[in-house]
């Protein structure tokens, strides 16, 4: 487990930035062990939780961290992007759908940031953060699809309604 203690967006927490173990010793309890050392030590120092990040496409791992009642948290790039393609579709046609697509798959919200949180103000503060930090990534996923659809024009790539 490779971890550090950091204050996020004025939440302190222990994050995670890897718990890797062989497949072969896989499902013994292990990840589940560090897992629990990682929350102990946390509440020891007097943190209001534990973060990590975790790829998109990496379900064991997702469904392993629900399980240990790690939740999306409310500025996780995944979140803020469920808003997005009404934006898209309104600003540049259902052709620029699949520009969207693109930006979430290799973009920033190829992973979820999850976190478990046991301090009621800490939640609060990461909500009221989320708002901001939401419409900071529309904006940027936006002028990203603007760029591409730009670059596509130049190439002969029409903006389809």
């Amino acid at each position: 487990v490779h971890f550090r203690f950091v204050d996020e967006e004025g939440t302190a927490v222990l994050y995670v930035y890897e718990l890797q173990l062989d497949p072969k010793v896989h499902r013994l309890g292990l990840g589940k062990h560090l897992e629990t050392l990682c929350e102990a030590i946390s509440k020891e120092q007097d943190m209001d939780g534990v973060m990590l990040t975790c790829f998109c496409h990496n379900e064991p791992a997702l469904r392993f961290y629900q399980q240990c009642g790690y939740r999306v948290g409310p500025h996780c790039p995944t979140a803020c992007a469920v808003d997005l393609p009404p934006l898209v579709e309104e600003e540049f046609g259902r052709f620029a759908l699949n520009q969207v697509k693109e930006f979430l798959i290799e973009g920033e919200a190829s992973y979820q940031l999850l976190c478990k949180l046991w301090n009621d103000e800490a939640k609060q503060t990461l909500a009221a953060f989320a708002e901001q930090s939401k419409q900071h990534y529309i904006a940027a996923a936006m002028a990203t699809i603007r760029d591409r659809l730009k670059v596509g024009r130049e190439y002969g790539l029409r903006n389809r309604r």
